[in-house]
């Protein structure tokens, strides 16, 4: 859930007037993962399960007609790195054995990122009902991710591949699914839609019960980018913002540069601000510059799997600019306290950019960093 989201939701005021979250929307684990839970239920317990750095699944447990409920919500591993696909079995494994240990009805919501249906699909190897199968039935595979109908998704699908990625999964016998739905499936009259994946809400009754649902509808949408603006926020985040913001001013045109904060954890050791690295982004005449940033968004979850990967566990981004000119656009990601070196960075920067006009990243040497102004 991006910074600017999570500000307009927390104003809305069917939120502030009737809804319970998961957890602190500007505390640590919404940072981390990006995943909040509202409910307009009585909440009696709340936990976060980290799976992996940036991937845990969240929970609340509520109070219903037929007694308590457990809702879960995760966001699993994309295709967006070769590892992809088995890191998401081994996320969608540790589920199974934890939801395996929770007593009673549940439900499990979110962008599973798994396109496989029947026996190989999410809900088999997790040991739950698929919502959506039950009402619609099981050959029907309406795709929550769709490139070929929806431009923001196009431009971050590395396939092209429209599944169906979405899920509401229940389990127990005392939940009836009463309905199933997409959301956000038509764009605005400018042609626009509020995410690159569209959403599903499902209605879940009591068995038996034929008035109000117990359970009101679920819904989740999922963004790209799953962070939040530490700029926004108080404490550490904040100092952290204002340093990378310093940084940035004080560097030439076209660039945008990578930088940490020893005192927020995110630097080389024994240095207070340190470039470590920059992204340039500058399309050449020709190219459209906002095509060139829908495609680099759509993909920095992949930079930061790939920088995870190299040693870098802890690399975060920034999701807002820190800088905005003519042809350019400068952001800012943290490496983590272990960066990785410049040459794999550089080949981890050829991989990632690929096809991108005007879009590189590279090493550059502590010393070489200018003072911040």
């Amino acid at each position: 859930m991006e910074a600017g989201l999570l500000e307009m939701l927390l104003a809305a005021p069917w939120v502030r007037a009737g809804c319970t979250l998961g957890t602190d929307p500007y505390g640590r684990d919404a940072d981390e993962h990006g995943l909040l839970l509202l409910s307009r239920l009585p909440v009696r317990e709340a936990a976060v399960h980290v799976l992996r750095p940036h991937k845990a699944v969240t929970a609340v447990v509520v109070t219903t007609a037929a007694g308590p409920l457990t809702v879960a919500a995760t966001h699993l591993s994309s295709d967006h790195s070769a590892e992809g696909p088995a890191r998401r079995q081994a996320e969608l494994e540790r589920l199974a054995e934890g939801l395996a240990g929770v007593a009673g009805d549940l439900v499990l919501l979110g962008d599973l990122n798994d396109w496989r249906e029947g026996p190989d699909g999410p809900a088999a190897v997790l040991g739950l009902r698929d919502a959506w199968t039950e009402v619609h039935g099981p050959h029907d595979h309406t795709p929550t991710f769709d490139p070929g109908a929806k431009p923001l998704a196009a431009l971050a699908s590395l396939s092209g591949r429209a599944a169906r990625l979405d899920r509401i999964l229940p389990r127990g016998d005392g939940l009836r699914v009463a309905g199933a739905e997409l959301l956000g499936d038509k764009p605005t009259p400018q042609g626009l839609y509020v995410s690159d994946h569209y959403g599903v809400a499902a209605v879940l009754r009591p068995d038996g019960d034929g008035g109000p649902p117990g359970v009101p509808e679920d819904r989740e949408e999922a963004s790209g980018v799953a962070s939040a603006d530490p700029a926004d926020g108080p404490g550490d985040g904040d100092r952290a913002g204002r340093i990378v913001r310093r940084v940035a001013k004080a560097l030439g045109e076209g660039t945008v540069h990578l930088v940490g904060s020893r005192r927020t954890g995110c630097a080389l050791p024994g240095a207070d601000v340190d470039l470590v690295a920059v992204l340039t982004v500058a399309p050449p005449p020709g190219e459209d510059l906002e095509e060139v940033l829908g495609a680099v968004r759509g993909r920095m979850r992949a930079l930061l799997t790939a920088l995870e990967e190299a040693g870098a566990a802890d690399a975060h981004a920034w999701p807002r600019p820190v800088e905005t000119g003519p042809g350019l656009v400068r952001y800012a990601v943290g490496l983590g306290r272990t960066p990785p070196g410049a040459a794999t960075v550089a080949a981890l920067a050829r991989r990632w950019g690929g096809g991108l006009p005007g879009v590189g990243v590279e090493m550059v040497a502590g010393g070489a960093a200018p003072t911040p102004r």
